[in-house]
């Protein structure tokens, strides 16, 4: 007597050639769920090549899903059964398509067409269609840039199953990649810190520009493991692409760590290779944008000053609000002006604005002391990122005012005579890096403003001149009736010395009284003050630090 499964194979024929070399599962299961036949594929998909499989439940293949399998076939063999039952099942790391059809019987109960497709790959393209559309989305979604660019690295890192993501931008003032966004377990840790152009596996990336998927960190000489000793995080394997726009390679984007515990693939490399594309043209509208915002900020900064230094005659008032509209516009904790000395070559700090404002103005530096001496004496302008990293930085002055200097720009005040000043910034107010556009709008501001410290110079001096002009021809028209005026007290000192010596005292003081006066027509130019030093006011003047 023959067995069902021989019974049912000579009936199907499912051994049919064109089923042996079908790329898809077909198999043919019983009533109570147990494999009759099944193509080589079916046995691939299922079990492993070679595998005997007749006789075998289909409910020991599905796991967890047996239950749903199991009903499935239940509601097939009712009599107002459905056409077909279709369900998407995980089994051995594949997504399958597992679509179980009724077969008529000839006789006894029905039995089950079941054709099983891998559909891992479609799967996959799906959820990255998916992903990258989501990210593109969340790219476009808001002018707040950080927070875009933190939720599409969320996003991916989630799509791609890595345990870590970071994005990194590139710092052009100091040639460094900084972890502008992070996510993961140690996120706080990392967010912020730097890294050299060529450093580790992202510094490699961005400065060559070339992808990099690393299966084992550890094999890679390209990884540096600095981070991860900072972090306190483990690396085991990196996706790691540029971020380019028409300017140049601006970045990376990279993620540790897939969550199976498995290394990355070249899939898992094309799709975020995909997103940083899209990443960087959006970095790039938004660097744009804020170029033109800050283009007509500084246009507008520098109209304000320029109206400012032309405002009044009143030097110091102008230099006043001169610079504190320059620290407010350049984002800047503290600024001043330092006048130089012509005499001397030391600078004095004119006008000053910030915390510790009020103890600076009227202090002094020696000749190419410090930055500013340093900016005066060359004149050049100077952006100096970190301040005591600088073997030209003297820390003398934030000791005597208690003041921390972390970053500077310093622009010289020159004008044709040469260097009268200069013009000072410290310390973005906002934690971040001054920018080489910072250096230009302050050197601009301070071309202007020398050329309106010059002018007020001239002017000063053609009103002394004019004084002089005038006293002089003041002591021409009064010589005479002085002479006169001196010859009259000395013959009454002579009287009085003769008939009455009481007034001689008197006579004697009025005589000093006139010689002085005599000496001022005279020599009116030494009576003038000296104008190379104004006190502020109610200060007893300059003092030196």
């Amino acid at each position: 007597m023959q067995s069902p499964v021989e019974s049912t194979r000579r009936k199907h024929h499912l051994e049919d050639p064109i089923l042996r070399h079908l790329g898809e599962g077909v198999l043919e299961i019983d009533a109570r769920g147990r494999v009759l036949q099944a193509n080589p594929a079916a046995v691939e998909l299922l079990w492993s090549p070679g595998a005997s499989v007749l006789g075998t439940s289909l409910n020991t293949v599905w796991g967890d899903h047996a239950n749903a399998v199991a009903a499935a076939l239940a509601r097939l063999a009712r009599p107002a059964a459905p056409e077909r039952e279709v369900l998407e099942l995980d089994h051995r790391q594949r997504h399958l398509r597992l679509t179980l059809t009724r077969l008529s019987p000839t006789e006894g109960p029905p039995g089950f067409l079941a054709v099983v497709q891998d559909i891992t790959l479609l799967k996959r393209r799906i959820e990255e269609l998916d992903a990258l559309n989501q990210v593109a989305a969340i790219l476009n979604s808001t002018h707040d840039l950080k927070r875009v660019l933190e939720l599409a690295i969320e996003r991916i890192a989630a799509a791609l199953h890595a345990e870590a993501g970071s994005l990194l931008l590139r710092d052009d003032a100091t040639d460094e990649l900084v972890f502008e966004v992070a996510m993961g377990p140690v996120a706080d840790r990392i967010r912020g810190r730097r890294l050299a152009l060529g450093q580790g596996i992202a510094g490699w990336v961005a400065r060559t520009g070339k992808s990099l998927l690393v299966p084992d960190v550890s094999a890679d000489p390209r990884f540096s493991g600095g981070v991860d000793k900072a972090s306190g995080f483990v690396t085991r394997s990196v996706l790691c692409v540029p971020m380019k726009t028409s300017q140049g390679i601006i970045g990376a984007v990279q993620l540790l760590n897939h969550t199976a515990g498995r290394p990355f693939s070249e899939a898992d490399l094309q799709l975020l290779e995909a997103v940083a594309l899209h990443t960087a043209a959006v970095i790039g509208q938004a660097r744009l944008m804020t170029t033109l915002r800050r283009q007509i900020e500084e246009l507008d900064a520098l109209n304000q000053v320029a109206i400012i230094l032309n405002s009044t005659h009143d030097l110091l008032q102008v230099l006043q609000l001169a610079i504190e509209r320059v620290t407010s516009a350049l984002h800047a904790e503290a600024g001043s002006i330092l006048l130089r000395n012509e005499a001397t070559g030391e600078l004095t700090f004119t006008v000053a604005v910030g915390p510790v404002a009020h103890w600076l103005p009227w202090r002094r530096l020696a000749p190419g002391e410090g930055i500013a001496g340093w900016v005066a004496k060359s004149g050049q302008a100077l952006l100096v990122p970190e301040a005591r990293a600088d073997p030209r930085f003297s820390d003398a002055m934030d000791k005597a005012i208690g003041f921390t200097t972390r970053s500077i720009l310093s622009a010289p005040l020159k004008t044709s005579r040469g260097i009268i000043g200069v013009v000072q910034l410290l310390n973005r107010a906002d934690g971040r890096q001054f920018s080489r556009a910072d250096l230009h709008l302050l050197e601009a501001i301070a071309l202007h403003a020398a050329a309106v410290i010059e002018g007020a110079r001239l002017l000063e001096r053609e009103r002394q001149f004019n004084t002089v002009v005038t006293q002089s021809n003041l002591s021409e028209e009064f010589s005479g009736p002085l002479e006169s005026l001196g010859c009259h007290l000395d013959d009454l000192f002579e009287a009085a010395s003769q008939s009455n010596p009481n007034l001689v005292p008197t006579i004697e003081k009025a005589i000093e009284r006139f010689e002085s006066l005599r000496r001022l027509v005279r020599h009116p130019s030494r009576a003038l003050p000296d104008q190379s030093s104004t006190p502020s006011p109610g200060s007893t003047g300059p003092t030196r630090s």
